[in-house]
Formats: structure tokens, sequence, C-alpha cells
């Protein structure tokens, strides 16, 4: 009878999602998987078993005893980036470089960055955010608190009153990436108490998509969801292949966000030129027809076709037509990890009129195939027309509606 594997979950901090992903792989191959120190920091003293994985945080106590384990350890977090263990790991390049292109697409000009701490993930996304930034010739104002503070005592109050000086002396309007969804929330919170508008005057973005703060604020807060149940059934995936044998891999394995979903707070275009801002909003809600093209944008702002993409190259350096076909490929990837669609359908719903040129223009600007990325980018074990994470199957309403009026 084949031995059941004991695996124990040491989470830092507590996230649901990893403890889905964990839990949904040891459940496909038949783990028993201790959960204890997912909750609480309570030791196991005693414990055995055959692997480990972690979110491994700075308590001094729960890294000394995971150091002391005679077993594989997968850590799921760079916090401890001293420590040789294998890692699956979140893309914060990633996460940074779409929080960026996010802004820029809508026209902004002046951009901040806000982190309270200063540290691992923050320090992270902060220097990504600034060197993506630094790459397409923008600059970046950083506002950081605990290298701010100085002998300021670290208080909510303190902190809220430097926050709120700093961010009403920041160019207007500005895009303000947050390093997670609790930092946005008090950002917005600090804006309206100084009368400065959301998203008009600082267009607000966190991390996370943590809905109690994300739907909660006063200005619904936009956020890049982390895709942290795939982490986990990544990471629960490396675990096995090391508990068989397999040497440990060279490097640390990222997984890329899931996607930006756009609220409230950055819901605009910071584009001085009327034409170009009427533009953009008339391809954001068309983009999906794949009739669509250069001159029924132009038609819909009263432009003639080269006079609109003049002033497109002036106020966003790229063209219409480039507009459309980032939008295009966005929708495809997400409907290429979050459904079972075929090809054909996610061609369809993203705008492209025919197959061929779908194929072409991925291939081109992804250097892969659709069914490359798919397959790439999806959870090891998923068949390769299937999914990334086990429970993502979300198909986004514009999708929905189309296929309404297709039937």
């Amino acid at each position: 009878m084949k031995k059941r594997r004991k695996v124990l979950l040491v989470l830092s901090w507590y996230l649901i999602e990893i403890h889905r992903g964990v839990a949904q792989y040891a459940k496909e191959h038949d783990w028993t998987l201790s959960a204890d120190m997912a909750y609480d920091s309570e030791i196991p003293q005693g414990w055995q078993g055959d692997g480990v994985i972690t979110l491994l945080g700075s308590e001094p106590d729960e890294v000394n005893f995971v150091q002391t384990l005679n077993c594989p350890i997968v850590d799921l977090a760079m916090t401890r980036a001293e420590i040789p263990f294998p890692r699956v790991c979140v893309d914060n390049q990633e996460v940074a470089r779409m929080a960026a292109d996010h802004f820029i697409e809508r026209g902004f000009k002046n951009f901040a960055y806000y982190g309270r701490y200063g540290l691992g993930t923050d320090l992270r996304r902060r220097q990504y955010f600034k060197d993506y930034l630094h790459s397409k010739k923008i600059n970046c104002e950083v506002m950081g608190w605990e290298q701010e503070r100085c002998e300021s005592e670290d208080t909510w109050e303190n902190r809220r009153t430097w926050l709120g000086k700093r961010l009403d002396t920041l160019p207007k309007p500005v895009a303000l990436f947050t390093s997670r969804d609790k930092d946005g929330a008090e950002a917005i919170e600090a804006c309206q108490e100084l009368g400065i508008h959301v998203p008009e005057e600082v267009a607000i973005l966190g991390v996370n998509n943590n809905e109690l703060f994300c739907d909660f604020t006063p200005v619904p807060l936009s956020s890049i969801d982390i895709d942290w149940e795939r982490a986990g059934y990544e990471g629960a995936a490396l675990l096995d292949r090391l508990m068989q044998g397999e040497p440990a891999p060279q490097s640390a394995v990222f997984i890329p966000p899931k996607a930006l979903i756009v609220r409230h707070s950055t819901d605009i275009v910071a584009v001085e030129n009327v034409e170009v801002a009427k533009a953009l909003r008339y391809i954001w809600n068309h983009y999906t027809d794949s009739t669509l093209g250069v001159p029924d944008v132009a038609s819909a702002v009263n432009l003639s076709r080269s006079k609109l993409d003049k002033k497109f190259r002036q106020h966003l350096a790229y063209s219409v037509s480039e507009e459309i076909r980032i939008l295009r490929l966005r929708l495809v990837k997400k409907l290429l990890l979050e459904t079972k669609q075929t090809l054909e359908d996610i061609a369809y719903d993203a705008g492209f009129s025919t197959l061929p040129h779908f194929y072409r223009t991925f291939r081109q600007i992804e250097g892969m195939t659709p069914r490359q990325y798919r397959i790439r980018h999806s959870i090891e074990g998923v068949e390769p027309d299937g999914i990334g994470s086990p429970a993502s199957h979300h198909i986004t309403q514009e999708v929905i509606n189309k296929h309404r009026k297709r039937s």
C-alpha cells in the first residue's frame, strides 16, 4: 500500500487562497495536510512528516523551526531570500509592469508610489515600478513612510498627517501605485480629508484585490488580483517533485498576476486633449466588436483618421490601432487562463475577425502561439485545453453579453 505523504502548511500570514490551492493539490494526490500553522504561530513541536509549504515571514521562531526540519521545503515568499529554499513566488516585476501600463494607457504623465514599510515585497514592487517607468523615460516620486518619518513616532496620526502633506504636494493629475490595498485605501481616505478628488486629481491603484478594502472604501479601489491560489497549487506541485527526489530548480518559479480589476479609483482618462480622451472611451466600450477599426473611432470623435492618429501619437506615443490591439490581446490572455473556451471562441470574443489574424497577431506580440501560452501559464496537470487555476472559471460580463447577442 502506497504511503500517504504528510505535509505541513506554515503561513506567517494567513491567505485562504494559498490554503485552497495547496489543499486542492493535496486532495488530488492523497496527502495528509496539516494546517495548524496556517492559522496561528503555535509551533507543532515534534512534528515529523515528508514536506513543508511555507509563506515565511520575519518571525524568528517560525524561521528557526522550519530550518530545523529534515525534509523538503518550498517557500511562497521572498521575505527571507537569504535562506536558499526552493521558491514559488508572485511575479512582482509583472505586477509593477501591469500597474505602470495601466496608468500609461490612461495618459498619465505624473507618477508616484506609496508603501508604508519599504521592506520585502513593498521594496521590490517599488523598485520594479520605478525601473519600468525609467525605461519609458518617466520619473516616479517615491513616498515611503519608514524612510521619511525620521524621528517621528510610528503612529496612525503621524503617518496620516505625513501622507496628507505628501499627497498635497504631488503634481496633479498623478497616478499613485500603492504596495497593497490597505495602503491604497489609506491614500483614498487621506485625499478625501484634504478635498483632493479621486480619481480626477489622484488615481490610486492597489494590489491583492481584497474586496473588503477595494469595495468598501469611499471610492472603490482598483487593484491587481494576485493569483495566490495558483501559487499554492504550484508550490505543492514543486514540493511533490522534491519529495520524489527530483532536484530543486536553480531559480524561483514566478506566478504572474491574474488581472487588473478596474474600479472607480483609476477609471479616468488623464489626457488633456478632449478628442483623444473621447476616442479612448469609445475604444474601451467597443474593442470586442470585430468590425471596429480606426475609421470608426475617428468618425465617433469627428476627426479624420490621420488627424486622430497624429493626436494619439502626440498625447499617448502610440496609435489608435495599437490601443485596440493592446485591449484585445489583454482579453485574449485573460480568457486563455480563466476559461475553457476554444481558441476560435476566444478570438471571436476578443474582437478578432479571423483566426489567421488572431494567431498572427498573438504570435507576433507574445512570441508563442495562444495554445503554447495557455499551457505555459496553466497549473501543472491541467489539460492543455483547460485553464490555470482550478477555481478560476470566470468569464467577463462583456463576453457573456456577446454570447447572448450571438445566440
